[in-house]
């Protein structure tokens, strides 16, 4: 079961410019996570993962969740993140952000990798736990089997801005569609239902942006946000997105009494 821990605000900070690893000290959130994917350049890679576990070790993050997001299991880079990381600064590594899984066994891979390297490295087995990244609409199909895939799994990371493109959802702004398109509330609220229903007991789904998105989901008791199609009010719901409907509302109907 992985362990339960706050993260109302979450900090992405590029792990190849120290200036940024640097000013994030300060700044108080409940969880950071020290980017290898998206926020570095393919040949700043290398030297990426050298700064993270310098600002690891140096310490200076008390009270928040450390986090690394390594680059996704296609990759040439994902198992030399891991490895660097946790080899070097293990001790100090909250959890491993894992984006774009697909499939149960991309969770799978990074459990049994991390298993050995804490062994190897005398490091307790089984404390780092992982963040799962949905990002696409496999892994949304897949996100029961990846929820229940290893007792190391923390939270469920929906991505919306990657999801919409997997979909061909046309939107010029993340968690909002086209003006030029019939009105449409974003599925963000009704996977992330979905992922409330479904995860098991000790990992907390969560909506957290990438580092190229920022999410955006309808407030509840908005006269525009009715909740989605099938829902039974209790966190489930169908995972097909509702249209707010174009008809305009009739007037209310007037009863009149006649006197006996």
């Amino acid at each position: 079961m992985g362990e339960l821990r706050s993260r109302r605000s979450v900090l992405a900070v590029p792990g190849s410019n120290p200036r940024f690893v640097e000013k994030a000290r300060g700044l108080r959130t409940d969880a950071f996570f020290l980017d290898l994917e998206d926020a570095v350049a393919p040949l700043e890679k290398e030297d990426a993962r050298a700064t993270v576990v310098r600002a690891l070790n140096d310490g200076g993050w008390e009270g928040r969740v450390r986090s690394v997001r390594v680059n996704d299991v296609t990759t040439e880079w994902a198992y030399r993140d891991v490895i660097a990381v946790v080899e070097g600064a293990g001790a100090h590594v909250d959890t491993l952000v894992l984006p774009k899984v697909t499939e149960a066994r991309d969770v799978q891979w990074l459990d049994t990798l991390l298993t050995q390297i804490e062994r190897a490295c005398r490091l307790p087995v089984g404390r780092i736990g992982i963040e799962a990244q949905i990002e696409d609409a496999r892994g949304l199909v897949e996100v029961d089997r990846i929820a229940a895939a290893s007792p190391r799994l923390e939270t469920l990371v929906y991505g919306p801005a990657d999801f919409m493109a997997s979909v061909n959802m046309k939107s010029l702004v993340v968690g909002s569609s086209r003006p030029d398109t019939t009105p449409a509330t974003p599925i963000t609220t009704c996977s992330c239902a979905s992922s409330w229903r479904r995860a098991p007991t000790g990992s907390r789904p969560s909506t957290a942006p990438t580092s190229r998105s920022v999410t955006s989901t309808p407030s509840a008791g908005r006269p525009d946000a009715p909740p989605p199609s099938g829902s039974t009010g209790s966190g489930s719901c169908t995972r097909s997105r509702w249209r707010r409907s174009t008809r305009p509302t009739p007037p209310p109907r007037r009863t009149t009494t006649t006197p006996s």
